[in-house]
């Protein structure tokens, strides 16, 4: 990145890995956009935030840190962070303020459908402690996240889908970086997962330039090209703004 470009991070969310970004890399690749997916661990907000920040300011130059569902919330609050960070975009995600978890967020009517679809499972970790994860049941992956996908994309997602821990879902946010960076939003209006409005009040709160697409929650899958519209809207907005304080 010699010439300061502003490089893309793409962080996937729960119930899912980085291989859902493949066809926005692809273009974004293609647009000369350097792109870098890390993989979201997705066992503590905090935890997985501090790992995006150390993956991310190692990159020379500024970054766009770009988050899909639960991805979203780990985006602000590294971006809040992380001193080479010139915006957040969300995808469909959690926005979360300041001591507010995922699930103070969902814990509403229009929140409900969201917990209601994930199934807890209980397991023991290295030390012995039970953990209780969560995830989609396979033959609910489609319908919930997926219902403008055929069978032969969805079904191998569902089978290699990452689980996320409760105790993540419920940590607070100890910053955001919506809250002194530009953002951007874009609302999946056929979303099962995440509702739809409420995608949009919380885009309405962080004061985000909203975009919109008729698409299910995995919008980087079946509308790939929106995702990268909004992205290079931000790269560009982000770029003016970088260009402005020089």
């Amino acid at each position: 990145m010699s010439d300061g470009a502003t490089a893309v991070v793409l962080l996937h969310g729960e119930c899912e890995d980085g291989s859902v970004w493949a066809a926005v890399i692809r273009l974004l690749r293609e647009a000369g956009v350097d792109v870098t997916a890390p993989a979201v661990q997705l066992r503590s907000l905090e935890g997985d935030a501090r790992y995006v920040r150390d993956v991310s300011w190692r990159i020379p130059g500024p970054v766009l840190l770009v988050g899909h569902g639960y991805g979203a919330a780990v985006a602000s609050v590294a971006a809040a962070h992380l001193a080479n960070a010139v915006g957040v975009v969300f995808v469909a995600g959690f926005v979360l303020a300041p001591a507010q978890s995922v699930v103070d967020v969902v814990s509403t009517p229009r929140g409900r459908t969201y917990l209601a679809s994930l199934r807890p499972e209980d397991f023991l970790d290295s030390a012995g402690n039970s953990v209780s994860e969560l995830r989609l049941g396979p033959g609910e992956y489609a319908d919930t996240l997926a219902a403008d996908l055929p069978a032969v994309v969805t079904s191998p997602l569902a089978v290699a889908q990452r689980p996320v821990a409760a105790a993540a879902l419920e940590e607070r946010a100890s910053s955001a970086g919506w809250t002194t960076l530009p953002s951007w939003y874009l609302v999946a209006a056929s979303d099962r997962f995440i509702d739809p409005d409420l995608q949009r009040a919380m885009a309405e709160r962080a004061g985000s330039v909203t975009r919109e697409v008729n698409a299910s929650h995995l919008v980087p899958v079946s509308q790939p090209g929106a995702v990268v519209a909004v992205v290079q809207e931000a790269l560009s907005g982000c770029n003016r703004e970088t260009r402005h304080l020089r």
